[in-house]
């Protein structure tokens, strides 16, 4: 007749769950810091490529973040937006012709 199976003690299943979040705590931090290393190339990148572009996406964050945002300049600058995108898409579907 073979043993009967010893169970483990409760000390011993505490290392194991222990042992199981260390490693998943080490796996996401890597993850993490893969994707934090990307966003950093990434914005890197687009800053040496179109440096005044960046600088205006961090101002305007900047402004929002501050709470310079409020709902009346919210407003209108979805009004001015939504009009000069309308108007980019009448051009582009039906071009202007200078026959001047």
């Amino acid at each position: 007749m073979s043993p009967a199976p010893r169970k483990k003690s409760p000390a011993a299943k505490s290392s194991g769950h222990l042992d199981d979040i260390v490693d998943d705590a080490q796996s996401l931090s890597s993850s993490v810091g893969e994707a934090v290393d990307e966003v950093y190339q990434n914005v890197a990148q687009e800053a040496t490529k179109h440096p005044y572009r960046t600088l205006g996406a961090a101002a305007g964050v900047g402004f929002v973040l501050a709470g310079g945002l409020t709902p009346r300049i919210a407003g209108l600058a979805m009004s001015m937006g939504s009009k000069w995108l309308l108007g980019q898409l009448r051009d582009q579907i039906m071009p202007r012709s200078d026959a001047s």
